[in-house]
C-alpha cells in the first residue's frame, strides 16, 4: 500500500514558484517546456529541484512540466541524481540549482 502524503498550500505555492524560476532560467516558457521531450535535462533539472523541496506529487510534476507519467518522472529523476557527469544547463539555471536558498 502507498503511503499517503497530504500537501499543503504552502507546498504546492512553493512547488509552482520553483517551477516558474526554473523555467524563466531555462529560457522557456510554460508551452515550449511541454512540447520538449520529457528526458529534456532542463526539465529533469527543474523537477527534481521541486521534487526535493516540496512535498508535491510526481503527477503534478509530470503535469506542469509535460513529462508523460509519474513514473517517468521518477524513473528521469532517479537517472539525473546518479549521474556523475550531469548534461550542461543554461547558465542561470545551473547558478539557481546550486544555490541553497533559491
Amino acid at each position: 500500500m502507498a503511503a499517503l502524503t497530504i500537501v499543503g498550500k504552502d507546498d504546492e505555492s512553493e512547488a509552482e514558484r520553483i517551477f516558474k524560476t526554473g523555467l524563466v532560467a531555462a529560457g522557456l516558457g510554460e508551452v515550449q517546456v511541454k512540447q520538449l521531450p520529457g528526458a529534456d535535462a532542463r526539465k529533469v533539472a527543474i523537477a527534481n529541484w521541486i521534487w526535493s523541496r516540496t512535498a508535491v506529487s510526481r503527477v503534478w510534476i509530470a503535469e506542469r512540466l509535460g513529462m508523460s507519467s509519474a513514473a517517468n518522472v521518477s524513473y528521469l529523476i532517479r537517472r539525473w541524481k546518479r549521474r556523475k557527469k550531469k548534461p550542461k544547463l543554461p547558465v542561470d539555471l545551473a547558478r539557481i540549482l546550486l544555490d541553497p536558498v533559491a
